[in-house]
């Protein structure tokens, strides 16, 4: 037992930062601040990104503090709509109107949810007089993937864009990016810091790929004098954003500075379908087999065998498996250990264990009848998927490297995902099927 007078100490902070929480969701008190986001080229700003701060000489002043006693509360949805509305609102006071860009910050809790009533107007408001760019961190997709994938079609379809936050400070985050396909990449301020670190051309390389490829632009954070600068323009960033650059403040009004076009491109991205894994490598016309369960069962071990040594930087997804049996359960088991993700989905998974991710299917799926294996790594990408056998055991296989088509099979298996520390649920063949997610 503690100290009950430590104990008793530690109750009463909690109480009184809940009681200060309801007192700043409930009266609106959460203050827009604003950083500049700018050209390393020009060195002018073209757009800014929303910070939330608490009321001043609050408690809870500071991000930190802010978000945990959300997270403690269970209230991080709540939080995060009150800091969505407050810059939106900040932007319309200020008549931040496109072509500028407002970066918004997003919690995976709220990632999937609907608008909450009373921001329904500023939000409406919002999808067809601002330019907002939604930005997520790996963790949002790791914990919430089927929330956040199906989040993401959504607010692009109303829209908006997507930056994925923090890569390089988690190998898993260059390994997740085909997944978000941002339009915008920020690199970590410890790139910038620490630009000889063999983690940090790892990074520059993969991003580089990335951005040839899409045609996202790459940000650089943390930038704080002209070393930082040098660095961030060797690393490819042709945007910056830091205290060189100005400090999180008011956002200023429209009159004070000429706002110019951020993106001259969109990232490309694959529609959704409803087809299963197979049907959408024989629509795209992969290359076909014959093969019996035997050879499958090969085959995976095989390329299970090359994803480990991908280690941190693959994606790994089974599905449609009915006998994910022990030895495959345990090889599973070892390579989430070192992968950056992976998942298996099928009407009966095995019990999540250090790191397994999981996901169910109905039982009247085409999935659960099927296979399919996907690895999908910055420089690797393969995916597999098998017909349902006929009577002789036999069945069709189709095998693609292609990149794209490996990307579009490996989102599709993703989204069925459960979130992180919560029991599958069966979810509907319907990938698109969704709460409309917020504006």
């Amino acid at each position: 037992m503690g100290d009950p007078v430590v104990v008793e100490q530690s109750l009463r902070r909690r109480t009184d930062a809940g009681r200060e929480l309801d007192r700043i969701i409930g009266a609106g008190l959460i203050t827009p601040l604003y950083q500049p986001i700018v050209s390393l080229q020009s060195l002018r700003a073209v757009a800014f990104e929303a910070l939330a701060r608490g009321p001043h000489g609050s408690a809870l002043e500071m991000p930190a503090a802010l978000f945990g006693a959300a997270s403690r509360h269970d209230r991080l949805s709540e939080l995060d709509w009150a800091c969505r509305s407050a810059a939106v609102q900040g932007a319309f006071d200020a008549e931040y109107l496109p072509p500028a860009a407002l970066f918004v910050n997003v919690e995976p809790a709220a990632a999937g949810e609907s608008v909450p009533r009373q921001y329904e107007q500023l939000m409406a408001r919002a999808q067809s007089g601002l330019r907002i760019v939604f930005e997520f961190t790996e963790r949002a997709l790791t914990d919430h993937p089927g929330d956040v994938l199906r989040a993401v079609r959504v607010l692009r379809d109303l829209g908006a864009m997507i930056a994925l936050d923090d890569v390089g400070v988690d190998p898993r985050s260059l390994a997740l990016l085909p997944f978000l396909e941002p339009e915008v990449v920020k690199l970590d301020m410890s790139l910038v810091h620490e630009p000889h670190r063999s983690a940090t051309f790892a990074t520059h390389q993969a991003v580089q790929a990335y951005a040839e490829d899409t045609g996202a632009i790459v940000l650089a954070e943390g930038i704080e004098n002209q070393e930082h600068v040098d660095a961030a323009l060797a690393l490819g960033a042709t945007h910056g954003q830091g205290w060189l650059f100005g400090h999180p403040s008011p956002l200023p009004h429209a009159h004070e500075w000429e706002p110019v076009e951020l993106f001259d491109a969109r990232v490309r991205t694959v529609a959704d379908s409803h087809h299963t894994p197979f049907e959408w490598l024989a629509q795209q016309g992969a290359p076909a087999s014959r093969a019996t369960a035997g050879h499958l069962q090969g085959l995976a071990d095989h390329l299970l065998g090359v994803a480990a040594g991908l280690g941190d930087a693959a994606v790994v997804i089974i599905a449609g498996s009915r006998d994910v049996h022990v030895p495959l359960q345990r090889r599973l088991t070892e390579l989430a250990e070192v992968a950056a993700f992976v998942g298996v989905i099928s009407d009966a998974p095995p019990a999540l264990h250090r790191g397994l991710r999981t996901g169910l299917t109905g039982p009247a799926e085409s999935l659960a009848a099927e296979r399919a294996l996907c690895i999908l790594a910055p420089t690797y990408a393969v995916a597999v998927a098998a017909s349902t056998p006929d009577d002789a055991g036999r069945c069709e296989v189709r095998t693609t490297h292609d990149r794209d088509n490996v990307a579009a099979v490996a989102r599709r298996l993703m989204a069925r995902v459960a979130p992180a520390c919560e029991p599958p649920q069966t979810v509907s063949a319907s990938l698109s099927a969704s709460a409309s997610p917020p504006a």
